[in-house]
């Protein structure tokens, strides 16, 4: 659109439902296999750029689609940050855990950096629904990823009733 407020309006429209679902969705993780909960985010958040990849090509997109993408896109990430980062222990020894954490956020840190510069260069070769196509690729590789991934058996541990480990994140 050109327009500051409408990309400020996109951000926002991610930001809310992350935070309102980040309480939640730490429960929920705490509570079930965290591999499962990362590849259903994976698979969740690939539906996002393959929906605005479709809207592009049949020429339906506008404004409100992104908005709503994006409010989609920041509850669904709410389960995925929480459950990578509850995944690691479980996948690196105690030893490596400081290195892989740090590694982590690294990669994190360099992917979002170089994420945008990379996709740019695809829109403006290729067009911006290339560039979805393979955002799309991208968390479907990473689902398959853990898939193939050998990760130990998730045990369920003793919690506390939900409603009160919600209340306690809370606190």
């Amino acid at each position: 659109t050109g327009s500051p407020l409408a990309l400020g309006l996109q951000g926002l429209f991610r930001a809310i439902p992350y935070i309102l679902v980040s309480f939640y969705a730490g429960v929920v993780v705490d509570r079930v296999d965290r591999r499962k909960v990362l590849m259903a985010a994976e698979v969740a958040l690939s539906l996002s750029p393959l929906l605005l990849a479709w809207l592009i090509v049949s020429e339906q997109i506008q404004v409100w689609h992104i908005y709503a993408v994006s409010v989609y896109s920041g509850a669904v990430a709410a389960f995925e940050g929480p459950a990578r980062q509850a995944l690691l222990p479980h996948i690196v020894p105690r030893s490596e855990l400081t290195n892989a954490i740090a590694l982590t956020s690294i990669v994190r840190k360099g992917a979002a950096l170089i994420g945008p510069a990379t996709g740019g260069v695809l829109i403006a070769a290729y067009g911006l629904e290339v560039a979805y196509y393979l955002n799309t690729g991208g968390h479907l590789a990473a689902t398959l990823a853990l898939y193939l991934m050998q990760v130990p058996r998730f045990a369920a541990s003793r919690q506390p009733p939900f409603w009160q480990s919600l209340r306690e994140g809370f606190l």
